[in-house]
């Protein structure tokens, strides 16, 4: 026969039974946060006197160590991390990064070998906050086409027709 004394631990275990489940799904939704493709990590350089983010078809040279980076303004210079971005007047964390297949300048084919030869494309959506507060959302689709950074609406005849095309990491 049981005490009253044990009616309070058996309600706490049978809470504890129904809650942890759902502390362990939302720990693991927090921790899945959207992580940036490796190849766009670092500093990158515009020629225009600061990136923004919310134009179309922009286009960004990589600073490599003794490059002409280091005679451009901070204001030209935006980094890359693993969880967004970070430039001089906004900051931008990345929510959805989507993987997909692009053929170099355009090119439709079929054979793997006509795949873009510095990377898949990504399409990237980024909740950002300017320095004066305001805040903003875009989404671009980012490919690295001959060696530089391109932010631009991919067209769908610029993604490739494989027969088995990757499936998008969705993160």
């Amino acid at each position: 026969m049981r005490s009253h004394s044990d009616i309070p631990m058996a309600k706490a275990m049978i809470k504890f039974a129904l809650c942890f489940p759902v502390a362990l799904w939302l720990l693991g939704h927090v921790a899945q946060a959207a992580q940036m493709p490796e190849q766009f990590k670092g500093e990158w350089r515009t020629y225009e006197k600061t990136p923004d983010f919310r134009g179309d078809d922009q286009g960004y040279t990589y600073c490599e160590p003794g490059s002409d980076c280091q005679e451009s303004t901070p204001e030209e210079l935006f980094h890359v991390t693993p969880n967004g971005i970070e430039a001089a007047n906004v900051r931008c964390a990345a929510t959805r990064v989507t993987k997909f297949d692009t053929c170099p300048w355009g090119q439709l084919s079929k054979r793997p070998s006509q795949r873009n030869p510095w990377g898949p494309g990504y399409n990237i959506s980024l909740q950002c906050k300017e320095k004066n507060g305001r805040t903003f959302s875009v989404v671009h689709d980012w490919v690295i086409e001959k060696g530089a950074l391109r932010l631009m609406a991919v067209p769908s005849g610029y993604r490739c027709l494989l027969p088995h095309p990757t499936k998008p990491d969705l993160h």
